[in-house]
This record gives C-alpha cells, sequence and structure tokens, in this order.
C-alpha cells in the first residue's frame, strides 16, 4: 500500500491573498463611490436648499437686508447645451423675487412686511395679510423731487424716455440713500423721499437733547443729499447727450435744462398700507406732505 502528500500551502496563500487583495479594493471602491455621491449630494442638494432657507431667514428678519447672492455661472454651465440643475435655478430665482420685492418695498413697505410677518408668527390667525389696521403716527422731513420738463421729454424721447428717467431716477436715489434717507414714492415725475425723525417725549431733557442733535444732523444730511443730486446730475454728461437730441433742442430753451427740482419740509404722516386683499399700497398721508408738494411748485 502506498500514499502520496501533497503540500497545497502555497495555493491557499494565494488565494488568502487573492481575497485579501478583493476585500480591500471592493471597500476602496465603495469608499470612492460614497464620497462621490456624498460630495455630489452636498453640492447639488444640501447647500442650495441650505441657501434658499438662509435666504428665506434674511427676508423675514429683515425685509430691506441683502442675502449673500447666488454662486456664480461658472461651476453651473459646462457647455451651451448644459441646462441649470433645478435647485440652482430655484436659488437663483428666490434671490431675484426677493430682490425684486425689497425694491418695490422701499423703507415703510418692509416695516408693514415685517410687522405681519411678526403677527404671523406670533398668534393663530391665517395666512391672509392683515390691512384693517390703524396706522402710526411718526415725525419725518419729507424731499419732493421732480424731473423738468417731464411731458416735453416723454414726447421727444419717446422709448428712450424710459432709460434717462431711470438714469435721472438711479441718480436722485443713491444719492438719498448714501445720506440715510428712504426711498417712499414714484409718481411719475414725483419722486418721495424721507428721513425719519426719532421720537421725543416730555420730561427726558437729557435724552431730548440728543435727539434733537440727532434730528438736526438728519436735516443736515436731507439738504446735503439735495445738493449732492444736482451735482451729480450735472455732472453726469451721458444726460446732457440727450438734449443734443433736435426735438429737445426746439422744446427746451438754452439755459432752461435744469433737471431736477426739489423741497424739503418737516412735519408729522401716517404711515400704514392702504388698499385691498388685491393691491396695496404703503403710503405717508399728512397734508404736511401736501405741503412739501407746493413748495416744490413755487
Amino acid at each position: 500500500m502506498s500514499y502520496a502528500r501533497y503540500s497545497n500551502r502555497d495555493a491557499i496563500i494565494q488565494g488568502a491573498i487573492l481575497q485579501l487583495a478583493t476585500t480591500i479594493f471592493t471597500c476602496i471602491l465603495i469608499t470612492v463611490a460614497s464620497l462621490g455621491f456624498v460630495n455630489d449630494t452636498q453640492n447639488i442638494i444640501i447647500k442650495p436648499i441650505t441657501k434658499m432657507v438662509s435666504m428665506i431667514i434674511t427676508f423675514v428678519d429683515d425685509p430691506l437686508k441683502k442675502p449673500e447672492p447666488p454662486n456664480p455661472l461658472q461651476n453651473d454651465i459646462k457647455d451651451s447645451s448644459t441646462k441649470y440643475m433645478k435647485t440652482t435655478a430655484l436659488e437663483k430665482t428666490i434671490y431675484r423675487i426677493g430682490t425684486l420685492l425689497q425694491m418695490s418695498f422701499g423703507q415703510l413697505g418692509a416695516d408693514i412686511v415685517r410687522e405681519n410677518i411678526d403677527l404671523l408668527t406670533t398668534s393663530q390667525s391665517d395666512s391672509s395679510l392683515e390691512i384693517m389696521k390703524a396706522g402710526q403716527r411718526i415725525d419725518a422731513i419729507f424731499m419732493v423731487c421732480r424731473i423738468n420738463h417731464y411731458e416735453t421729454i416723454l414726447e421727444c424721447l419717446k422709448e428712450e424716455a424710459i432709460i434717462y428717467i431711470n438714469k435721472v431716477v438711479k441718480i436722485v436715489h443713491e444719492c438719498g440713500y448714501q445720506w440715510n434717507g428712504s426711498v417712499n414714492k414714484n409718481e411719475g415725475d414725483l419722486y418721495l423721499l424721507t428721513w425719519k425723525l426719532p421720537n421725543v417725549k416730555e420730561g427726558e431733557h437729557e435724552r431730548n437733547e440728543n435727539l434733537q442733535e440727532v434730528k438736526t444732523e438728519l436735516a443736515d444730511k436731507s439738504l446735503i443729499a439735495a445738493v449732492k443730486m444736482i451735482a451729480e446730475l450735472k455732472r453726469a454728461g451721458e444726460l446732457k447727450s440727450y438734449f443734443k437730441n433736435p426735438n429737445l433742442e426746439k422744446n427746451i430753451e438754452e439755459g432752461h435744462d435744469t433737471l431736477i427740482t426739489f423741497a424739503i419740509h418737516q412735519g408729522w404722516t401716517i404711515e400704514g398700507a392702504i388698499g385691498s386683499e388685491y393691491k396695496i399700497d404703503a403710503c405717508y398721508l399728512s397734508p404736511q406732505i401736501t405741503i412739501t408738494y407746493r413748495i416744490e411748485q413755487l
């Protein structure tokens, strides 16, 4: 009887090494795939949604505060045939709608929106806008600016009149905003800016003295803003080019091409929302504003 022994030790070691290599390769592959999936999820879904929520919270806390703008288009478009990711498009849409509403609201409109948001978060009322509420009396400095030769400009410049008016209004708004004014109302050729004054109460002499200084400072700023408006409009060469239009030259005499006139007045007003569930306007209601308009017409 005979028998033989075979050693398969090398084969077993080699098989174990292959199994170990397969396991390590599988772990690495799963790890890389997971990291790639997490990275794509983070960039495509989580970050845009987090940013959208942050924008909405910013608008709720302060309707006039500028949120952080969306990322530039450098990573959104690989070539002309590549489309936006839906989350990126939604993020940009929220940002643009928010900034458009900020421009439409103005300071007074933002206060009304903030009050209604606070009312919704602290009460059990429905989600409709609360309009039937009393206004608030405040003291303010009013500035009324009028674009001169408004009707003539519309007739002569036609469609280009919109561009001309927007360039003038841009300078008016920037100068007012630079000197702590708030842009509140546009009515054709008339534009209302306000400087809200602090309330002075009787019996608080030391505090009232400080508030009087603040009032004086705001009054100075409103006058400086008016001077800056005139200076910037005189300096704007692109606006002077419009008056080279043959039709304007015929209808506006030389030396009468002053771009704006303005009036400044201080008084009280009632601020609030006027309208219905179909349309509302943030308004200042006061005979003092009417006086400001009449001063401008002198």
